[in-house]
C-alpha cells in the first residue's frame, strides 16, 4: 500500500507540474484539433532537442517543454513501467476529451447563435 501511495503522490505531483505549464506529458504541449484527436494514448509523440518541430517553437514553449523532467524521472521511479504508461495513457485520453468536448461545445454555440439569429428574423418579419 505504501509503494502504491507514493507512486499516486508521484504522479499527482507530476501532472500538477504538466498542468501549470500548460503541457500533456514532459515534452509533448498541446497541438492543433487534429493533431491532439489523432494522437495514440498508447504512444504519444515527445519532441527532443535533435526534432525540427522543438526548434520551430518559441522560446517560451521550449523553455517549458521539458520543465517538468524532474518530476517525471520521480514518478517512473515511484512507479512500475506499466502504470507509468497507464497513468499517462489516461492523462492523454482525457485531455483528448476534453478537446472533443470544447470543440462540441463550440460548434453547438455557433448553431445555436445561428437559431437565436434565425428565431429574430421570423420573429421580426411576422410583425410586419
Amino acid at each position: 500500500m505504501a509503494k502504491r501511495e507514493a507512486c499516486w503522490r508521484a504522479r499527482d505531483a507530476y501532472f500538477a507540474c504538466l498542468d501549470a505549464n500548460a503541457l500533456w506529458l514532459n515534452g509533448l504541449l498541446p497541438g492543433s484539433y487534429a493533431e491532439i484527436v489523432g494522437m495514440d494514448p498508447v504512444h504519444p509523440p515527445s519532441l527532443s532537442t535533435s526534432d525540427t518541430r522543438y526548434r520551430e517553437l518559441g522560446k517560451r514553449e521550449r523553455g517549458v517543454l521539458f520543465k517538468c523532467s524532474g518530476e517525471y524521472k520521480d514518478f517512473e521511479k515511484a512507479c512500475l513501467q506499466s502504470w507509468v504508461l497507464h497513468f499517462s495513457m489516461l492523462r492523454v485520453k482525457d485531455l483528448q476529451t476534453r478537446a472533443l468536448k470544447a470543440k462540441l461545445d463550440e460548434r453547438a454555440k455557433e448553431r445555436d447563435g445561428d437559431d437565436a439569429v434565425f428565431w429574430s428574423k421570423v420573429a421580426s418579419s411576422t410583425k410586419e
